[in-house]
């Protein structure tokens, strides 16, 4: 085995892949004047093919220039292989590296390549698109702007748009109390709750008006203070 052969395949070699390693096993056993004689054989064996695959090899790195084969030119009729890397001009001098000038004219690396394809999916977008004021406004047209915006606040913090089901659902409960729509969106938008029931404001024991609401978490009492549960104009 030559070291200096070796060092002379991997820095001079244009091969690479099974060629490169095809090369590199007939070094092996190669001496200082890149002379070897191994068989078709052992060098397969140490390139992890079959011999006919080696074979193949042997071809190309011929067809380079890279190697010399004369058939039965070796001891006891065995091959003569000669790595002739130093005849193709691709020997280092003057403390050049052997790799130096082999391509002189490469372009310079591409910059426009883009970017890979991504296949994946995109992730599902977690955005709630809410109905804008413009879009609700006309559901309360009895209230001013300005309550319609606290109301609609509230609904937000409590994640409920306003829509034309609720806003309907408020208008019967607010029939069934006696109230005006205006004073039950007020009483919401104090209170914070983003519904109403009429029950929640009539001033009896053990009402749910004196024990926190799953809908308002408030613990509060009638502010209003009317047993019938009216609320005064």
């Amino acid at each position: 085995m030559s070291i200096r052969i070796m060092a002379k395949v991997w820095d001079v070699s244009k091969h690479s892949g099974t060629e490169l390693l095809g090369m590199l096993a007939i070094a092996n056993f190669a001496n200082d004047d890149g002379c070897a004689f191994p068989s078709v054989a052992a060098l397969a064996k140490k390139c992890r093919v079959q011999p006919r695959r080696m074979n193949y090899i042997l071809t190309n790195l011929q067809r380079s220039g890279e190697l010399q084969l004369k058939v039965g030119g070796g001891p006891r009729g065995t091959n003569n292989y000669t790595i002739t890397l130093e005849t193709q001009g691709l020997h280092s001098s003057a403390g050049v590296h052997p790799s130096a000038g082999l391509h002189p004219s490469a372009p310079p690396p591409c910059t426009g390549v883009r970017e890979p394809l991504h296949w994946s999916a995109p992730k599902p977008s977690l955005t709630i698109i809410e109905p804008s004021f413009s879009n609700t406004r006309s559901l309360l047209p009895e209230i001013s702007d300005e309550l319609f915006a606290d109301f609609q606040q509230v609904r937000k913090t409590k994640k409920a748009a306003i829509t034309k089901t609720a806003v309907d659902g408020i208008r019967r409960e607010a029939a069934k109390a006696g109230l005006t729509i205006e004073q039950v969106i007020t009483v919401c938008c104090e209170r914070g709750w983003a519904s109403f029931k009429s029950e929640w404001l009539v001033d009896k024991p053990g009402n749910a008006r004196n024990t926190p609401s799953r809908h308002t978490g408030f613990d509060e009492p009638n502010r209003y203070g009317v047993p019938d549960g009216k609320i005064p104009a």
